[in-house]
């Protein structure tokens, strides 16, 4: 999966970046989108000294069942998000959005009715 591949040579490189740089010297990282997020969660895993934000649009959980006509805001407090995301079959990705969002040092959403869904 190219998130994969992508999370883990970001971190590769951010890793070389805080390794060569003052360890006085602030590094934060800001990622979109769960397709950013195991960047995130494998910071917080290696225990890099490197803040992270973790920014979404909209969930992707959301996302799908939107598209399906169903009343996301109507039925949000009602959904088991994992049990849903298995149904859809976006249970990996689900997984990765969830993580980026619980690990990152600040988590911030386009809009309110997005961060509640979050």
């Amino acid at each position: 999966n190219d998130a994969i591949v992508f999370g883990y040579a970001s971190t590769f490189l951010l890793e070389e970046v805080r390794d060569s740089s003052p360890s006085s010297r602030p590094i934060v990282c800001h990622y979109h989108e769960w397709q950013a997020g195991v960047g995130l969660i494998l910071i917080k895993r290696k225990n890099i000294n490197i803040a992270t934000i973790f920014t979404t649009h909209a969930t992707l959980l959301g996302r799908y069942i939107a598209a399906g006509h169903i009343d996301l805001y109507g039925l949000l407090e009602h959904i088991n998000a994992n049990e849903a995301a298995t149904t859809r079959g976006i249970y990996q990705k689900h997984w990765i959005e969830t993580g980026a969002a619980r690990g990152a040092d600040i988590f911030t959403s386009v809009s309110d009715i997005t961060g509640f869904e979050s």
